[in-house]
């Protein structure tokens, strides 16, 4: 159970992810969210399932979805990556394309960030290996800055998960109480009163990162 042994920064972001699926795929890309009014089933792909079969490239930390659609199925590979120095996307593209072929289906995968901003070429988010004009081989996967986002644009959200990661967006200094009954009006408002597994989980991720500083001010005026 949640509470009976110690949980990591990173397996907490997990939970958050596999509790909220929908919502996190939408956070991280807007333009789906009509794609999922019909409500697909969303299947987590157990790890146990993975771990043998992807020995290499297999992280504790990802969190990979089978959405099955009307006319198509596709993986979701949500990753976080509080590290972004231990990030690799030439590992996540053989991962990927391991997946694509085991299950036979498109991989899309979104790498979350919560302290890394777009504006950091340290790592890219697409290669390419081209000759003469040629592209023989192109990845990308979504990324997700999280202290590139505004709070006040999520304040008043409907995604769980957007309300979630409030305290790793940009905010003022006199704003930290308003993040955080956002946080919890949205627990109460989302998530039905029957699903209290759900609810406690969402909590521990806040006292988590209430204890480690994670509400720490970034101001908005900050690049």
């Amino acid at each position: 159970m949640i509470g009976e042994q110690a949980v990591s920064h990173d397996q907490l972001f997990k939970i958050i992810f596999i509790e909220n699926p929908v919502d996190t795929i939408i956070f991280a890309i807007p333009e789906s969210k009509g794609l999922f009014k019909n409500k697909p089933e969303i299947v987590s792909i157990r790890e146990e399932s993975l771990k043998d079969t992807f020995a290499e490239s297999f992280s504790r930390y990802d969190a990979p979805f089978l959405a099955k659609f009307e006319n198509k199925a596709f993986i979701f590979l949500v990753e976080h990556q509080h590290d972004k120095y231990k990030f690799s996307i030439y590992k996540l593209n053989h991962y990927v394309l391991k997946l694509e072929e085991l299950y036979a289906c498109d991989v899309i995968p979104i790498v979350s960030f919560p302290k890394a901003s777009r504006h950091d070429k340290a790592k890219p988010h697409e290669i390419k290996s081209e000759f003469l004009g040629k592209i023989y081989h192109q990845f990308a996967y979504e990324l997700v800055c999280l202290k590139d986002y505004d709070s006040a644009d999520y304040l008043e959200s409907d995604n769980i998960f957007s309300r979630m990661m409030l305290p790793f967006m940009k905010f003022g200094s006199d704003e930290k109480l308003r993040i955080l009954k956002s946080i919890i009006r949205g627990l109460f408002e989302f998530i039905d009163d029957r699903d209290i597994l759900r609810r406690m989980k969402c909590f521990q991720f806040i006292d988590y990162n209430q204890e480690k500083a994670g509400y720490r001010r970034r101001d908005k005026n900050r690049t």
